[in-house]
């Protein structure tokens, strides 16, 4: 099974929509486009997505419907502010892989969706809560052999906060005035969201993002469910974990090279250790003469025995160092393996990183297609109009299922 370093870390991130933006991204999490631009959303899968709360009609149509009742207020609220949040949690996909996959999700998420029904005041301000399983991880599905899926949560809310409306000069009983006349449930992103004064070690004061404190809540609450395996998410910029994990796989892949580096001086010193064997076996070649008086000695000339001499000398020192790079070299070589096994888990959760901020961004990638989408729109009716509409639907279906079968 594939790990990172085995820090698991949660997410929790908040999106902001206006009336006109909203639309994008309701097609994105209720699954309404034919055809998506992430290549890693397989629609043939998105029926096992797993709904904590489905929406009873459109996200604009419930806004208005709820405005209309009274549960909800608008007043003071401009065309083009903000109506809408998105909540979206996340944690990386080796922390579901492996403890259960889809179903250590579901369950996980369903905890994650009473801590979101918390944070907003309450179901009725949510209009959809929709767990992702048709998102296919592409590095750990190569890495695995086989399909792993990320599963994530997005939550569509109402940012409310409870606001006090006083009675004004102009009331009629002078009493009255300054004192509260009602309270009504106002759509406010930016009071929802306001940050907190806190003060340092220094004594200094200093503004706490909200979006911070949503990290430290979420956290801190599903540790309190059970999940003490995993960690907080990061502080300050989007970016500093994935520097983190860049850092530590670029220092792993600095340590391998010095093991490659060990391991190749060891074979130059064992090199040259068989070079001196050679040079010990040509002695043989030495030319020898029997002695004059005792035909048992042999006679050589001075130079030729100083050589031996020496040689046999270094022989004795080099056959024990022999030995040693023999057993250091075998070592490196183990060392050698293990790095860059430890080097692939940390580009795994790289990769990982690099998945989460794509995720943290989608917000942004959904409103840059509001006019290709619109375009498709206008596409498909004239393919309609046209009768031609059903060919390019089965087009686009084979062409998907091809796709599939050549990424499997």
């Amino acid at each position: 099974m594939a790990r990172n370093d085995g820090i698991d870390h949660s997410f929790a991130r908040d999106g902001k929509y206006t009336r006109s933006q909203i639309g994008n991204i309701e097609r994105h999490n209720e699954r309404k486009n034919e055809i998506y631009q992430n290549t890693d959303i397989q629609l043939e899968r998105s029926d096992r997505n797993i709904y904590f709360k489905k929406p009873t009609d459109g996200y604009i149509a419930t806004f208005d419907q709820m405005c209309k009742e009274g549960t909800i207020s608008t007043k003071g609220l401009k065309d083009n502010a903000i109506h809408f949040g998105e909540l979206l949690f996340d944690v990386n996909t080796s922390y579901f892989e492996e403890r259960g996959g889809y179903e250590f999700a579901k369950e996980f998420y369903s905890k994650a969706y009473d801590y979101a029904a918390k944070e907003v005041g309450g179901e009725q301000y949510i209009l959809s809560a929709v767990m992702h399983a048709d998102e296919r991880n592409s590095a750990m599905s190569e890495q695995l052999g086989k399909d792993v899926y990320h599963y994530h949560m997005h939550v569509i809310y109402i940012p409310v906060v409870q606001k006090e409306v006083k009675w004004s000069k102009r009331c009629k009983d002078k009493s009255l005035v300054g004192t509260v006349k009602e309270v009504i449930t106002q759509v406010s992103h930016s009071k929802k969201w306001a940050s907190h004064k806190e003060i340092d070690e220094d004594g200094k004061s200093h503004l706490v993002p909200s979006y911070s404190l949503l990290q430290d809540r979420f956290f801190e609450y599903m540790r309190d469910c059970g999940y003490k395996d995993i960690e907080r998410g990061e502080k300050g910029s989007t970016d500093k974990h994935k520097n983190e994990a860049k850092f530590k796989a670029d220092q792993e892949e600095k340590r391998l090279n010095e093991i490659i580096s060990k391991v190749e001086k060891s074979k130059k010193d064992l090199e040259n250790v068989a070079d001196k064997k050679t040079k010990i076996k040509s002695i043989d070649s030495v030319e020898t003469k029997s002695g004059v008086m005792d035909k048992s000695k042999v006679v050589l000339d001075k130079s030729d025995f100083e050589e031996i001499k020496t040689l046999a000398k270094k022989h004795i020192v080099t056959k024990s160092k022999e030995q040693k790079l023999l057993v250091e070299n075998k070592g490196l070589k183990q060392e050698n393996k293990d790095l860059m096994a430890r080097n692939t888990r940390q580009t795994l959760e790289l990769n990982e990183y690099k998945s989460v901020r794509n995720q943290l961004n989608v917000g942004k990638d959904k409103i840059r297609l509001s006019e290709l989408e619109k375009f498709q729109e206008t596409v498909y009716r004239f393919l309609d109009k046209l009768g031609l509409k059903k060919q390019f639907e089965d087009f686009v279906k084979l062409f998907q299922r091809q796709r599939n079968e050549v990424e499997r």
